[in-house]
């Protein structure tokens, strides 16, 4: 198979896909807030001026507290009008008049916010969505970003997608907004917001729905750097497969195939070293993933190593879940595959046993004149009259 089945035939972008759908791409980065919190515990301080440029200046206080510029985090503080944590930092200073201002402020501004958020939730009990709104809107100025959130709640219970998605932003809730941007179209919008939370996976798909596979790559590999991730890699492998670039997919696909292997998800790995026609690495992480009669398949039709898929299939058959859900016969087919190769090798003992292991799986699901067929393969003809007896009932 050559590599271009891969994406046409579609033999593993479901179950990579899958992935995707499961969530767990980790596609976006922590949250500029997250970050901050996690800065003091790593002891490394990233000081973002596009922070200030975008009058975020809260979270440009906490980035310059975390570094230990005082004066530069009271600044922004009082810029964001958070008179409480400037208030708490002149304190520290000694600065007691300017501590007294600030809280005095905070007081004055803070609390009578916070009402505003109460008695939302009021209008809410009582039905007045567009009041409880409003007042949550109100409530949000005191940069409590829970009342943006739930005024967005509201909005998106309405159906009100756009509003929404501006209090999730408002709220420094990046990927939720650019979520709901995507939802109502509003393309560049979404690409803005998935940028700020660094969500290299969405940018990605978002780029491939507009047909620009060529920023959709350099999103999938900025994922890849961050990441490292096996998805990563095949993600990148199918859009330079699209793009044409066969070169760059093969390698990105191998990749693929090698940190699924690393990460035993052996079958990942398996149907990706064969789409890349690595028949020897497929069979064998097809048989570590125990999806034996896959192995065996390969050993028998690609490897020809006929007493290796005997011993695979049989496998196979041994195996309690059945491996493509039709069970027992399922099972049944494997032994009898067994037991016809190792007819071919001369090895009759285990010939007859796999006969009789199908044979007992066709009887358990009533298919009584096959099951008789391979009793008579096994030499068990007494068996096999009984069974015909059972045929003859069931007509």
């Amino acid at each position: 198979m050559n590599i271009k089945n891969l994406f046409q035939k579609g033999i593993i972008t479901l179950e990579i896909l899958a992935l995707v759908a499961f969530g767990n791409l980790v596609g976006c980065k922590t949250t500029s807030f997250e970050k901050a919190q996690n800065y003091e515990n790593e002891r490394k301080i990233v000081l973002d001026e596009d922070y200030e440029e975008a009058e975020n200046f809260w979270r440009n206080a906490v980035l310059h507290e975390k570094a230990g510029n005082i004066y530069k985090a009271i600044e922004n503080y009082e810029k964001a009008e958070d008179f409480d944590e400037a208030g708490r930092l002149y304190e520290e200073l000694g600065n007691t008049e300017k501590a007294r201002e600030n809280y005095e402020k905070h007081a004055e501004s803070y609390v009578k916010l916070e009402w505003f958020g109460l008695a939302g939730r009021i209008y809410e009990k009582q039905g007045n969505t567009e009041k409880a709104i409003e007042n949550y809107e109100k409530a949000a100025e005191s940069h409590n970003i829970k009342w943006f959130l739930e005024a967005a709640r509201i909005y998106e219970k309405q159906g009100n997608t756009e509003k929404a998605a501006e209090n999730h932003e408002k709220a420094g809730f990046f990927f939720e907004a650019a979520k709901l941007y995507e939802k109502q179209g509003n393309t560049e919008k979404a690409i803005e917001n998935y940028e700020k939370d660094e969500c290299f996976y969405e940018l990605a798909d978002l780029y491939e729905k507009q047909g620009n596979i060529e920023k959709a790559i350099e999103n999938i590999e900025k994922a890849i750097e961050n990441h490292e991730q096996s998805t990563g890699f095949y993600e990148a492998g199918r859009l330079y497969e699209k793009q044409g670039n066969i070169k760059k997919a093969k390698e990105n696909y191998k990749k693929a195939a090698e940190s699924y292997e690393k990460h035993e998800w052996f079958n990942f790995a398996a149907r990706i070293y064969e789409g890349l026609e690595n028949i020897k690495k497929a069979a064998e992480n097809y048989e570590k993933g125990e999806s034996f009669a896959d192995a065996g398949r390969l050993y028998e039709l690609r490897l020809g190593n006929t007493e290796k898929a005997a011993e695979l299939y049989e496998k196979a058959g041994n195996t309690e879940k059945a491996e493509d859900d039709f069970y027992e016969q399922t099972r049944a087919r494997y032994f009898e595959r067994a037991a016809k190769l190792y007819e071919e090798l001369g090895n009759t003992e285990k010939a007859k046993l796999n006969y009789i292991k199908a044979a007992e799986k066709y009887e358990k699901e009533e298919v009584f004149d096959y099951a008789s067929f391979l009793f008579k393969k096994a030499g068990n003809t007494e068996k096999a009259k009984e069974l015909d007896k059972k045929t003859e009932n069931k007509k």
